[in-house]
C-alpha cells in the first residue's frame, strides 16, 4: 500500500494491521513546550473469526503485538464490525464516527495546551495529596508504607 505507515501480521498471520498517518498532528502549546502527538488510523483484522474488524484513531503506530495493544488501549475513537452479513451496511456509520477525529484532535490540543500552561505549585499538590490520602497517627507500619507508596 502506497500510503501505509506500517503493515504487519501477528500470531502467524492470524491477525493483521495496517496504519496510516493522519495529515494533521495535534500540537500542544506550540509557543511553549511544543509537544506533537501524531494520530494514526489503524485497521486491525483477524482471520480466525474471534474478533471483529476494527478501525482506530490512536497516537500509536503498530509495529508489533505490544504497540498494537497500546494502539487499542489509547484509541481516541474506534469503530468495529463483526464478520457477518450486512457488515458493509455499516460503512456510513464508520465514516461519521471517524470523521469526528479532526474535531476531537483539535479539542484535545486546546485542552492539553490549557493544561500545559497551568501552573501548579508543588506545595499545593502535596497539600492536596495529604488531604486525599491522610496517614492516621495509629496506622500500622504496613498501612503507613502502603499510603506512602500511593503518594
Amino acid at each position: 500500500m502506497k500510503n501505509a505507515h506500517s503493515i504487519g501480521a501477528l500470531h502467524e498471520g492470524q491477525r493483521v494491521f495496517v496504519s496510516l498517518r493522519l495529515p494533521e498532528s495535534v500540537r500542544v502549546d506550540a509557543a511553549g513546550i511544543h509537544d506533537e502527538i501524531v494520530p494514526f488510523v489503524v485497521m486491525l483484522n483477524s482471520h480466525d473469526g474471534r474478533s471483529p474488524a476494527r478501525v482506530l484513531i490512536t497516537p500509536w503506530r503498530p509495529v508489533c503485538a505490544n504497540t498494537e495493544r497500546f494502539a487499542v488501549r489509547d484509541a481516541y475513537t474506534r469503530w468495529s464490525v463483526r464478520h457477518a452479513a450486512g457488515a458493509l451496511d455499516r460503512l456510513g456509520e464508520a465514516r461519521r464516527t471517524l470523521g469526528l477525529t479532526t474535531v476531537y484532535c483539535r479539542q484535545g490540543a486546546a485542552e492539553e495546551t490549557t493544561l500545559a500552561r497551568t501552573d501548579i505549585l508543588i506545595d499545593d499538590m502535596r497539600a492536596l495529596i495529604d488531604e486525599l490520602w491522610p496517614i492516621e497517627q495509629d496506622a500500622t507500619a504496613h498501612k503507613r508504607l502502603m499510603l506512602l507508596a500511593r503518594r
